[in-house]
């Protein structure tokens, strides 16, 4: 009678690790330790717009938007649905919306990466530390 309940205790906990590992939800974490000149590297780059970083970093590229004249945010451009996929996101004519291709999530670039309910994915753009020292942006996470 023990061993029946030992055996039906991992069997239940076993059913609720693999019901709660979505592989849609964990992006993957890599180093990223990238410098920018906002002089040179980011003198393109106007308020209310996006580029994709010039240095490469994280999973897809990095994503920069400007959001006042001393304020930068960092994304991954990795899609939260397919983070062991090939699938980038793509800003909108250089502004605040990005979309997945592959899956039609959107995102907008606010201070945390938000969602914007259109595709399946549940969670924000992973996000980098932005640092703006003089003329120069740290990058990292």
């Amino acid at each position: 009678m023990i061993m029946s309940k030992i055996k039906l205790f991992f069997i239940i906990n076993a059913l609720l690790i693999l019901s709660c590992k979505d592989i849609h939800q964990v992006i993957p974490n890599i180093p990223v330790n990238i410098i920018l000149d906002t002089t040179t590297d980011l003198a393109q780059l106007g308020i209310g717009s996006t580029m994709i970083c010039p240095k490469s970093g994280g999973n897809m590229g990095i994503i920069i938007f400007r959001n006042g004249i001393d304020e930068y945010y960092a994304f991954d451009r990795l899609c939260t649905y397919y983070p062991n996929d090939t699938s980038a996101i793509v800003a909108k004519d250089g502004g605040v919306i990005a979309t997945c291709l592959h899956c039609g999530s959107t995102f907008i670039f606010t201070a945390d990466g938000t969602l914007v309910n259109k595709g399946p994915a549940k969670l924000p753009l992973k996000q980098y530390q932005t640092t703006l020292q003089g003329t120069r942006l740290f990058i990292s996470n």
